[in-house]
């Protein structure tokens, strides 16, 4: 369902946050309702953009593993490849409107 895919996105953009900062990622937790999952996805958004901006520059070529750089550039990534497959999806189930351009 869109509502898992839009969860699933929202679990990676938190644990790959969770991953700059050095912290475990955290537990997933399934949104109530659709509603409930595009407002956690904002809210993860906000959340890894915010990681990625307080990261420390002179780590990113630091040699870390897992490597900072990648996971940003994972994140940016699997946020495009799920809006292009959810796109689609809605697409087939005859909706033109992009619903993720506000």
């Amino acid at each position: 369902s869109a509502r898992a895919v839009v969860a699933h996105m929202v679990q990676v953009n938190r644990a790959i946050a969770a991953g700059l900062r050095g912290r475990p990622a955290p537990e997933e937790v399934p949104p109530a309702d659709y509603s409930a999952a595009l407002a956690a996805l904002e809210s993860s958004a906000r959340e890894l953009a915010e990681a990625c901006r307080a990261f420390p520059p002179d780590r990113l070529a630091a040699g870390e593993d897992p490597d900072p750089l990648r996971l940003m550039q994972v994140g940016v990534l699997h946020l495009s490849y799920h809006w292009g497959q959810l796109g689609y999806l809605q697409t087939l189930w005859g909706d033109p409107v992009d619903h993720f351009l506000k």
